[in-house]
């Protein structure tokens, strides 16, 4: 929950973004938990069983209504700033297909969160250096495909 609570606390007008939750099999039923936050963020709730990560997060994109898809785990705790930095630099380079930024991660006794976490900051931290924007995913527009 404290991933929904800090996106309750975004410094962007929470008018302008929705919230999809994909339950991908997980034991407790969180839904009735998650209409506590309906007066304050565009929030819509979806389950599946088991079907991993990856089904989870193409089940999110079917579902979204906006142009922009975002993607966020249940462990996260994105800064007040989160949403407004991100929409800055879709403002700023509207032809990338793909934007990240740094990460923390507080977990330590999983080598892939810490091996992800690490590797993407250097790579970030590299092409900073260089003044380089970084595209995460900069396909060819001829063969982008719609939802």
């Amino acid at each position: 929950m404290e991933c929904i609570l800090s996106l309750c606390e975004q410094s962007e007008d929470k008018s302008s973004f929705e919230v999809i939750v994909v339950n991908d099999g997980g034991n407790n039923d969180i839904s009735k938990s998650l209409d506590l936050f309906g007066n304050r963020l565009t929030l819509r709730y979806f389950y599946q069983q088991n079907k991993g990560p990856a089904a989870a997060r193409n089940l999110g994109i079917q579902k979204a209504k906006g142009n922009i898809i975002l993607f966020l785990d249940d462990d996260s705790l994105p800064t007040t700033s989160w949403l407004n930095e991100v929409k800055r630099a879709w403002d700023n380079f509207p032809d990338l297909d793909g934007i990240g930024g740094y990460t923390l991660s507080e977990v330590t006794d999983s080598i892939y969160c810490r091996v992800n976490s690490d590797f993407f900051n250097w790579y970030l931290a590299r092409y900073q250096e260089m003044n380089s924007i970084l595209s995460l995913l900069h396909a060819m527009p001829d063969i982008r495909k719609p939802f």
